[in-house]
């Protein structure tokens, strides 16, 4: 999925990154490194769209990271306590009925992991993959559109063009300058 989404957010200009299930505490770590990195050099916190299952395992998944970058922040002196955002993009419960997503066909079995997810009343279980592309496509969109500001993504955008064409303009100078230089004129 990594690539399909990469294509689907590059307009954005957010990276995407794949886990492939548990993250360690190292990855977690890395994340939070860098979120503090652009806070302290930025002053911009971070938010972090996750999709997954919607089993017991994807909902301990997203639980899990979202203790342990908080934890980050309260253990780190100049961390905000907000510095990260995690959010639930995909895949929910209300995106399951809304999306008419096809439920896992086995139960949640009620121990460990799964026995918190019963008991939190978040079945049924549904895995991500049962979501068509270009319905996720859709969803992921629509998830970094309300976490960015896009009136800065607009100014920025424009920034870029301005600076691009004030490079150009230098450039073009200087290859006249050579043309004539070398008697390239044409």
């Amino acid at each position: 999925m990594v690539p399909m989404l990469e294509h689907a957010v590059r307009p954005y200009r957010i990276p995407v990154a794949s886990s492939s299930g548990f993250d360690s505490l190292t990855v977690k770590y890395e994340l939070f490194a860098e979120a503090l990195e652009r806070y302290e050099g930025l002053g911009q916190r971070t938010i972090l769209l996750h999709l997954g299952d919607h089993d017991a395992s994807g909902w301990w998944i997203h639980r899990s990271m979202s203790e342990d970058l908080t934890a980050f922040c309260h253990d780190h002196d100049s961390a905000p306590h907000d510095l990260i955002d995690l959010r639930r993009a995909a895949l929910t419960p209300a995106q399951i009925r809304s999306l008419r997503i096809e439920p896992d066909v086995k139960p949640v079995k009620p121990k460990g992991h799964g026995l918190e997810f019963i008991r939190r009343g978040l079945e049924p279980a549904a895995q991500l993959e049962a979501v068509p592309p270009d319905t996720l496509v859709g969803v992921v969109r629509q998830a970094v559109e309300g976490a960015l500001d896009t009136e800065v993504l607009r100014a920025s955008r424009e920034q870029e063009r301005f600076e691009h064409a004030q490079v150009q303009g230098k450039l073009d100078e200087v290859n006249e300058v050579l043309r004539r230089a070398f008697g390239l004129h044409e």
